[in-house]
């Protein structure tokens, strides 16, 4: 997962709508020359059709100009995780996990199993998303 720290999503975000708001005044330049051509424009385009074809890049552009802000405007889900700690004894091999503390680490030895009164060790530690946390407390 990439981060993309807050001054820098700020400031491609800032570029963004610069480069949408320019686009669109290209776009509204286009329909501006659409709807009030000059004379000569109106004598040009009896040959050349170029009038027609203003207002069709006048629409490219603020489809252009929208789509890049659509796209990105989302905001993106932020997943939170949970750090978690699975205990194993080594006797009767019985398996407890629970929330990470500080100073954990892997093989450290807890004390006795509650079972069988063997030595209990910290097998992994690792993270997992907190809706998952959550779907494996409903199922116990």
């Amino acid at each position: 997962m990439i981060v993309v720290s807050q001054r820098r999503r700020k400031i491609f975000n800032l570029a963004l709508f610069a480069f949408s708001a320019g686009v669109a005044a290209v776009g509204v330049y286009m329909l501006y020359l659409y709807f009030n051509p000059s004379l000569s424009d109106l004598f040009w385009d009896l040959f050349t059709g170029v009038r027609n074809q203003r207002l069709l890049y006048a629409l490219f552009a603020f489809l252009i100009a929208i789509y890049p802000v659509i796209l990105f405007s989302r905001s993106k889900p932020v997943v939170e995780y949970k750090t978690v700690t699975v205990l194993k004894c080594y006797g009767c091999g019985y398996r407890e996990v629970r929330d990470f503390h500080r100073g954990d680490y892997v093989f450290k030895k807890i004390g006795a199993c509650k079972a069988c009164d063997s030595e209990r060790y910290i097998s992994a530690i690792y993270s997992v998303p907190i809706s998952k946390v959550e779907e494996k407390e409903e199922e116990y």
